[in-house]
């Protein structure tokens, strides 16, 4: 034992690392940056009416009507700058009463802290919206 206990103190001693029991467990997920993504809401706004208001800020952006034809659209997009766009998309989608932000991607460990919710027709209260799956196209949701 005396000597086990002397090795020990001499790889201290040298800067070793001494090997130690390693766990089963498998390791948390990185805590590193954590992705986001853009998040367009209001409260009580069915699905519908959210994709055509935000249909009608991008296209009021660069210029054109709500009835404006694709061609009309990709003419206008080819031409207009994509920061005055968004910028004005911005502030058309606040002047309808949305809020713009980002909301963190989905891991794993997500699904196990809420319901996942997909297709739905009117989106839930933004504080109790933990995550965004887009790939799924739905969200994890506290109860």
């Amino acid at each position: 034992m005396r000597k086990i206990s002397a090795v020990l103190a001499i790889l201290a001693l040298a800067g070793c690392e001494v090997p130690t029991k390693t766990s089963t467990t498998p390791a948390p997920e990185a805590t590193g940056p954590v992705a986001t993504t853009p998040f367009t809401w209001k409260g009580n706004t069915p699905r519908a009416t959210r994709a055509t208001d935000i249909y009608e800020c991008e296209v009021a952006g660069r210029g054109l009507p709500p009835t404006a034809t694709p061609e009309m659209i990709e003419a206008a997009t080819a031409v207009t700058d994509p920061a005055d766009v968004a910028v004005f998309v911005s502030r058309c989608l606040a002047n309808k009463g949305y809020v713009q932000t980002e909301l963190p991607v989905c891991t794993s460990n997500d699904y196990l802290a809420g319901e996942f919710m997909q297709g739905m027709d009117v989106l839930p209260p933004l504080e109790r919206i933990r995550c965004l799956d887009p790939v799924a196209r739905g969200m994890i949701v506290q109860a």
